[in-house]
């Protein structure tokens, strides 16, 4: 990292920033998505409830991430890596690019009013910001030369995971939030690679949202053949994903830069 990115810096990357901004976002969002009223099973059903549910308390919480990453001066940290994994390991964001384009192709589009499209593509797309600003983000950043990079991918993923334990508190059933707990440790573990392989969050933010906005419109009418797809080509990106962390090309030293920053 360049001595200008490291005087911007007012805040050194620590572990106890990025959990305290952890904790901080999670109480935003939980009173925000209480205060809509709305069950999480409800949250797709309208326009409205995606607009009190999903796009306020997310919007809301991706604007103050957005500003602490500003207040920190970590632009630079959260946003690009600056050693990347090897090139066969873009496999992984784009096999996951293949399921979300499956996904979106095979779409009842027909079915859903264009405000409503409009507004569920808003609130999908602030998720992505928010959450992979924060955990792809921040925390990443917080915990790099606290531990080894692979500690860095596995804490991340599992926050990531057990954030999603929170759905139990809006309605979601015991048995669906351990799933998506689970689902969710996969996905940010895709996530993270794909930030490892690309070197920029700006890749995970755009698949992380357009995944939920793909999802999303699956889960009426969701067509056979894009659920098939959407599993083979899930199946592939976690295939992926454990050769790559078999093989250790994911998880090399932390960024020398990071390191020397965290334990000055």
């Amino acid at each position: 990292m360049d001595e200008q990115a490291v005087r911007s810096m007012r805040v050194t990357p620590r572990p106890i920033v990025g959990v305290s901004i952890l904790i901080a976002y999670a109480a935003i969002f939980t009173i925000g998505f209480l205060a809509s009223g709305i069950s999480y099973d409800e949250v797709s059903d309208t326009t409205g409830n995606i607009i009190k549910a999903v796009v306020v308390p997310v919007g809301l919480g991706a604007a103050v991430l957005l500003a602490v990453t500003h207040f920190l001066g970590w632009w630079r940290p959260v946003f690009r890596d600056e050693d990347r994994t090897p090139r066969w390991t873009l496999l992984i964001p784009a096999s996951m690019a293949v399921a979300i384009l499956a996904g979106l192709v095979t779409a009842d589009w027909g079915g859903f009013a264009s405000s409503y499209l409009v507004w569920l593509l808003i609130g999908t797309m602030a998720v992505g910001i928010a959450e992979e600003t924060l955990f792809r983000g921040l925390l990443l950043a917080s915990l790099r030369g606290a531990m080894s990079e692979v500690g860095v991918w596995f804490w991340t993923s599992l926050a990531f995971g057990l954030l999603h334990g929170l759905n139990i508190l809006f309605g979601q059933g015991a048995v669906a939030t351990l799933r998506q707990i689970v689902v969710a440790f996969v996905l940010g573990s895709v996530l993270y690679a794909s930030r490892r392989a690309t070197g920029t969050l700006v890749v995970p933010i755009v698949l992380h949202g357009l995944w939920d906005f793909a999802t999303f419109l699956q889960s009426g009418a969701a067509s056979t053949t894009a659920q098939g797809v959407q599993g083979i080509t899930a199946y592939v990106t976690v295939i992926l994903f454990i050769v790559a962390v078999v093989k250790r090309t994911l998880f090399p030293k932390a960024p020398t830069e990071t390191r020397q920053l965290s334990t000055a």
